[in-house]
């Protein structure tokens, strides 16, 4: 190496949410990162969807040689087999590097990169967390002061000499900082829109998040002039929601299944705030194949709030209440947005399900019957009319479905204080078909899985809109913010965290003999080096299991307390055969990490804990045990340690 020669310092970190590939649910990961025409790999990590790799690589640049201006990063699932598949790659532009770059400025970035293999149809493979300096010097040291692509950091904390000495200062506690999301469902109903939607048009305030779900948004807007076919409305409808909205929008994501559509807008000065996109969907009409019912989704951290939102179309009619809740068990337990087969209910801070869930009113004689007879009509009418609303909503289907536990577990709505959006006749302000029954089908629920719950400001209805026989609904929701806590001084040990007197009971029978063989893998993508594991009991729905003891990638109390564990209940069947999940949960940490009131971490005794395992809308069975978070912990051995840069 000469001393005229520039060097370009990466250093993988990890990713996050990696795409299954394996059968299993799992994938056996590594990282091909390229530089011009020189090519580095990682290590394979075996069986994990989060890799932390660690790995620091040099790319030496001659003074003769052309300067590239992106480096590209691909990740493949290896195969012992047969070819190794890719799961996602992502190309890192760093033209503006070389351009402030000279002997005393050392430019530097550092964040994460979503991965895809179809951007253009926005669908997402993960994301990779890496860090990117260009220096003079064949050794470099990355360092917290450098730029920070990703986002401000809001909490470090400083070098102590031990653990339970930091001090941690907390900014207005009782009033945190919310992200505002504007949250719009309408079914369209297969006819072209207003020009402008005047919901997104006339907002109140800037939301740093606007969400739109659309079901039955196929319509004619010209044909091809070649061969007459129809057009897809898909350019128009986006056109529609930027037109609406203003300048001050992008759209991060725009997904498609059938004739729903997602879309997620935020502000363009909050774009790099949004990372590890995961996205999602799965079909749920005639034989589970059809895409006129199902649903679609969107998973990712807004810094480290990780959000998901989910659009469907579930089943029509008024006797349909069974499919209902069936559309909602498949959408939960198959939609692949995440860990693997894991579902989405358990695995982000806050989930926002909206659409046309399509639940009615069994009001009066109606029961299964497709029409309300006249006598019901007219007095659902009435109600209406005098607005109470409430007296029409103790008939409400999905109402009924949470309070009696059937489905929709832990999900939260609102006050729909308005009229029922469905049936209204086109072309007609708030006039309701006879054949129908009026019904809230639009709906904007809630599941909460941190400790503080989202808040929703307002619910309303968009009656001015005649061109569907559906009524748009919308919501303001504030959801609470998690800024990102960096690790302490990479000399500083990890924590760990402890399992004791773990056991479940009642858990789902999955064999013939009506037992299982129930293990149970705890998952946290943002801190474990891998799942943690427990043995396997054989033949029962009451297992007790050993202690169990968890390293974790962090030495920060408050990164920790921030974070969600999942619960996954397995059932094993055998090294030659696929094992079947029993039921997840999530347990928030908030209480588990613990301060005294001077500020300092507090390495208390081991907590109690219990779960209700969900396997989408049928009960699992319980969790229980005792969890304890310790400081003080050797870093794992097989961890890369970096060769040529120091990582504060």
């Amino acid at each position: 190496m000469t001393s005229s020669s520039t060097f370009i310092h990466v250093f993988l970190k990890e990713a996050y949410g990696l795409a299954a590939m394996d059968l299993i649910g799992q994938s056996d990961p590594y990282c091909r990162v390229q530089y011009g025409e020189t090519i580095k790999k990682t290590d394979i990590i075996r069986k994990s969807l989060n890799p932390k790799w660690r790995r620091s690589f040099v790319f030496e640049v001659k003074e003769t040689d052309e300067k590239s201006d992106a480096i590209d990063f691909t990740i493949f699932d290896y195969d012992v087999a047969s070819t190794d598949d890719i799961i996602g790659k992502t190309r890192i532009l760093i033209t503006s590097m070389w351009d402030i770059y000279n002997s005393e400025n050392e430019p530097m970035i550092e964040g994460w990169f979503d991965l895809t293999k179809k951007k253009a149809k926005g669908i997402f493979q993960g994301a990779i967390k890496v860090l990117i300096a260009i220096s003079p010097n064949e050794k470099f040291k990355f360092s917290r002061s450098s730029q920070h692509k990703a986002s401000k950091i809001v909490k470090t904390i400083g070098e102590v000499a031990k653990l339970n000495e930091i001090n941690l200062e907390f900014e207005n506690p009782d009033e945190p900082e919310v992200i505002n999301a504007l949250v719009l469902t309408w079914n369209v109903g297969n006819e072209a829109p207003p020009d402008t939607l005047k919901i997104l048009q006339d907002r109140s305030q800037e939301f740093e998040l606007i969400v739109i779900g659309v079901q039955e948004c196929e319509y004619v807007t010209e044909n091809d002039p070649e061969t007459n076919d129809k057009v897809s409305c898909d350019n128009a409808w986006t056109k529609t929601i930027l037109k609406s909205v203003g300048d001050n929008y992008t759209i991060v994501t725009h997904q498609r299944l059938g004739e729903m559509k997602l879309t997620m807008l935020t502000r363009k000065q909050d774009r790099i705030r949004l990372t590890r996109f995961q996205t999602g969907s799965v079909a749920c009409g005639v034989g589970n194949v059809m895409a006129n019912k199902g649903a679609l989704g969107v998973a990712f951290h807004w810094d480290d709030t990780s959000i998901c939102f989910i659009n469907c179309h579930l089943a029509a009619h008024q006797g349909m209440v069974k499919e209902r809740n069936e559309n909602y068990q498949r959408i939960s337990t198959n939609t692949k947005i995440g860990q693997g087969n894991l579902g989405f209910l358990h695995q982000y801070h806050y989930v926002v399900w909206m659409g046309d869930l399509n639940y009615r009113l069994d009001f009066g004689q109606q029961g299964k019957l497709k029409e309300p007879s006249a006598e019901d009509f007219k007095a659902i009418g009435n109600l209406i009319k005098a607005k109470e609303y409430e007296k029409l909503f103790e008939k409400d289907q999905l109402a009924k479905q949470i309070k009696e536990n059937v489905a929709w577990h832990g999900f939260k709505e609102g006050k729909s204080d308005f009229r029922p959006t469905f049936k209204v006749l086109k072309g007609e302000k708030m006039e309701y078909n006879k054949k129908r029954s009026p019904a809230w089908c639009d709906r904007i629920l809630w599941k909460d899985n941190k400790k503080q719950g989202l808040t929703q400001v307002f619910l309303k209805s968009e009656e001015s809109i005649d061109t569907s026989d559906h009524k748009p609904v919308y919501s303001h929701l504030q959801i609470p913010y998690c800024p990102i806590f960096e690790n302490q001084l990479e000399d500083k040990e990890s924590f760990k965290i402890c399992f004791e007197e773990l056991k479940g009971e009642g858990l789902r029978s999955l064999d013939v003999g009506g037992k299982s063989d129930p293990y149970l893998l705890i998952i946290c993508p943002s801190l474990f080096y891998k799942d943690g594991r427990t043995n396997t009991k054989s033949k029962t729905l009451d297992p007790e299991w050993s202690d169990l003891s968890i390293n974790v990638a962090a030495n920060n109390p408050l990164m920790i307390k921030n974070q969600i564990l999942i619960f996954k209940a397995m059932d094993y069947d055998g090294a030659d055969h696929i094992d079947d999940l029993i039921g997840t949960q999530c347990l928030p940490l908030d209480d588990y990490v613990v301060f005294d009131k001077d500020g300092n971490f507090d390495e208390s005794l081991a907590t109690e804990f219990k779960v209700q395992l969900y396997f989408g809308k049928e009960l699992a069975g319980v969790i229980s045990g005792k969890i304890r978070i310790m400081a003080g912990v050797e870093k794992e051995e097989q961890i890369n340690e970096m060769r040529c840069c120091q990582l504060f």
